[in-house]
């Protein structure tokens, strides 16, 4: 027989550096797929929501303290998350297991994993070279590499 606990997280929206209510009352109820214990119930975002997330990265993008970092404080900030992320690996795992199934050895080396992937991004923070142009209003950012001669447009 399933249990029906209350979390033990948070489950909340997290937008604009803060836990806030989703707009609809529509819930994902998560369950353990092992033994079909009931794990928690998760907001389903609205359109509204979405938007809301939206809007709120984007103004945190061009006009929070990330968008004046230099390469070297973007890398240190990243360093941090995977130092985070890795000492926390054990209980990502547990988390990831008991909500979808996967042995518990493999989803602690998936957080390992990220957190490998978010330094070797952190390392080339500052080590990009050649030239960029700014947004002019399609919300593309162009950039040109000197060791990547053609144009590379990244969609914000």
């Amino acid at each position: 027989m399933a249990s029906h606990k209350s979390p033990e997280y948070e489950t909340r929206l997290y937008v604009d550096n803060k836990f806030v209510t989703a707009s609809s009352e529509e819930t994902i109820t998560v369950r353990n797929p092992f033994n079909d214990d009931f794990i928690a119930s998760v907001p389903c975002a609205s359109v509204a929501d979405v938007d809301f997330a939206v809007a709120s990265a984007k103004k945190a993008f061009y006009s929070g303290e990330w968008s004046t970092f230099s390469g070297a404080q973007r890398a240190k900030c990243l360093f941090n998350l995977a130092m985070l992320l890795e000492d926390h690996a054990g209980e990502f795992g547990r988390l990831e297991t008991i909500a979808m199934g996967t042995p518990i050895a493999i989803t602690t080396a998936q957080a390992y994993g990220a957190g490998a992937f978010i330094r070797y991004y952190a390392s080339l923070a500052d080590k990009i070279g050649g030239e960029s142009f700014p947004d002019d209003g399609d919300d593309m950012y162009k950039v040109k590499f000197d060791y990547f001669p053609s144009l590379a447009l990244i969609k914000l």
